[in-house]
């Protein structure tokens, strides 16, 4: 037989022929464009299908894997191909059907490796991670003319205070998620920031009475979208469409809980009216400037009149009043009556609103009962761990009682749920320097002013410790950042006369003060600096007959309790009569005002009175025995 004879046929040896190495590279390159296909076709819906981004790896490494199994089936059906030709009488048929088979095969074992680990994921084996912090980011404005921005934040803030009722789901708050308005940053990097593990983000746009929200939440480990959703509905609906996306949040974050609806809670209100009153109320009171608290009160008063049982608008309302108080000017007798009754209203609607309890706090505390106020912080505190503001008003009140460890505490909190807050910031700063920890305590400024750094009320602190440990120049300087940025708010002027006062240059400190008088003669903080002015410039008679003046304009009540402000009148006019020699009457006004400290009994703020009254008593001749 000859070399190239078949053993026991008789028929030539089969060798593969160029037409059927042909279709061996033909088969290589049909898987090779099926895997290609498959691995494109998973980059596109995998993280649609929210799968982590290590699920589209497993797929390119099955392909790779497939490739040699495919060429080895390919070169053995190559051979018996030239076989065929040789004589096989079904030569044609295998010739035909194989390589596509082969083919097929190659991409049903893509695909299905693909849909077993779908199936896998989506029914237990194992379960889509549950994440348990979010933060909302402001919403873009698309609406034609860009004069939407209350609108597309009232939208956020709204489900942001949706999923904050939530038990167990931490959701940071509103500062500090709205710091990153058109920064641009990496999610990754924004939730490392706020300490979360999803973020929400989203557009508005409002034509006429149609409006178009597109929001998305995406997972800050891989940066994969968990879940995206577009509404378009009338501007009726939207409060619907708000509980609807909170709802469908929770949905995409906590798998355990998927469908009820319960836990986000309905609407603060039905009335879509005023729910837009409300949103732009409170964009206007997150400036904390005097117009912006004036607006306030006049958007939220138009909110609660289109709803009267809108309570969160009621808390509002009172909030901007109280802190008109302080950033504002308004007379603290007037704001106090209003605040009151919003407060009222509020807790009539809704007696478990976390912020109408705390507003009532901030109320005691503005009247000067810190120990009320405490417990009204610690009750909203219960209904919402997650408010943030009333982590810091009981920081406050606590700070006012000498509690300073508890206060920081308090302080640390708020931070957690709010840690770009510039006030919060502020406040654990000044706690650490109340305890005499500088360096902690401007480190932790700096650090407020690089999160914020547009935040007027973080110079001021600085402005106020670096005067305390001596840094003069440093106080000005910070004084002087803090005007340039907010040019008439009365704690900047204030700021700035107390600064030039610290350097001995008495012109410019007045000069500060008096136009802290002209803008805002109603603030009661600008009454006790000039008051305090007088006293350290070595002017008692002006110190006199200036407390005097304002005591005979604002007597304090008879009977009852004596408010903070009426206390603080009744020191400076104490302090005045001790200053002139009149040793009896400065003894009859500061025991009034320390005597009368209400059912909680004295704080920090008594602590100078009350070294005022033990001169008195030394030099009145009433205890000369």
């Amino acid at each position: 037989m000859g070399a190239n004879t078949q053993l026991g046929t008789g028929r030539p040896a089969a060798t593969p022929s160029r037409p059927n190495v042909r279709r061996f590279y033909r088969v290589a390159a049909g898987y090779g464009l099926v895997a290609w296909l498959a691995v494109q076709v998973a980059d596109v819906l995998f993280p649609v299908l929210f799968l982590p981004d290590w699920s589209v790896r497993l797929v390119v490494a099955i392909a790779v894997a497939g490739l040699p199994i495919a060429l080895v089936f390919a070169w053995a059906t190559t051979g018996r191909g030239d076989a065929a030709e040789a004589g096989h009488p079904d030569g044609e048929a295998h010739h035909g059907w194989r390589p596509a088979a082969y083919l097929g095969a190659g991409g049903l074992l893509a695909v299905l490796a693909a849909v077993l680990y779908v199936q896998a994921v989506r029914d237990g084996a194992p379960p889509e991670r549950s994440v348990q912090s979010v933060a909302v980011l402001p919403f873009a404005d698309l609406s034609e003319g860009g004069d939407g921005e209350y609108f597309a934040d009232g939208v956020a803030g709204e489900i942001l205070n949706s999923l904050a009722r939530i038990d167990g789901l931490r959701v940071a708050a509103r500062t500090s998620s709205f710091a990153f308005r058109g920064t641009g940053d990496d999610v990754r990097e924004i939730g490392r920031r706020l300490n979360v593990g999803a973020l929400v983000e989203g557009t508005v746009r409002r034509e006429g009475d149609q409006v178009r929200i597109s929001v998305q939440l995406i997972d800050v480990q891989d940066g994969f979208n968990r879940w995206s959703e577009t509404y378009s509905r009338r501007l009726d609906d939207i409060l619907d469409i708000q509980q609807e996306i909170a709802t469908r949040i929770v949905d995409a974050m906590r798998p355990e809980l998927l469908g009820d609806t319960s836990l986000v809670g309905e609407p603060a209100t039905r009335d879509a009216t005023a729910w837009q009153l409300y949103a732009e109320g409170r964009h206007a009171f997150h400036r904390r400037t005097p117009s912006s608290l004036r607006a306030a009160i006049d958007l939220f008063q138009a909110a609660v009149e289109r709803d009267p049982g809108y309570a969160l608008a009621w808390s509002g309302l009172a909030d901007a009043w109280l802190l008109s108080i302080s950033y504002g000017n308004v007379d603290v007798e007037r704001a106090k009556q209003h605040a009151a009754a919003a407060i009222g209203r509020a807790l009539a609607a809704d007696d478990r609103l976390a912020e109408a309890n705390a507003s009532l706090g901030l109320l005691h505390n503005y009247s000067g009962d810190v120990q009320l106020a405490e417990r009204a912080y610690r009750r909203a505190l219960d209904l919402n761990p997650n408010y943030a503001m009333a982590h810091m008003w009981l920081g406050g009140a606590l700070r006012e009682q000498g509690r300073l460890r508890a206060s920081y505490e308090e302080f640390r909190r708020a931070r957690e749920v709010d840690p770009l807050h510039p006030v919060i910031n502020a406040n654990i700063a000044s706690s650490l320097l109340s305890m005499g920890r500088y360096e902690a305590g401007m480190d932790t400024l700096a650090l407020a002013v690089e999160l914020a750094p547009d935040a007027a009320s973080v110079y001021r602190e600085m402005s106020w410790w670096s005067g305390q440990y001596g840094r003069l120049d440093q106080a000005l300087e910070h004084a002087q950042a803090a005007q340039a940025m907010e040019p008439d708010a009365p704690l900047n002027l204030l700021a700035l006369s107390r600064a030039h006062l610290w350097l001995g240059d008495v012109e410019a400190a007045d000069q500060w003060l008096t136009r802290a008088e002209r803008t805002s003669p109603d603030n009661m903080k600008v009454f006790w600096y000039r008051a305090n002015y007088y006293r350290d410039t070595g002017q008692h008679a002006a110190l006199d007959a200036y407390a005097r003046a304002r005591l005979a304009v604002e007597p304090p009540p008879e009977r009852g309790t004596l408010g903070y402000d009426d206390r603080m009148r009744l020191g400076l006019a104490g302090v005045g009569r001790l200053l002139v020699h009149d040793y009896d009457r400065a003894v009859a006004l500061l025991e009034r005002a320390v005597a009368d400290a209400g059912p909680s009994g004295a704080n920090v703020d008594h602590i100078e009175p009350m070294l005022y009254l033990a001169v008195a008593y030394r030099r009145s001749a009433r205890f000369e025995e």
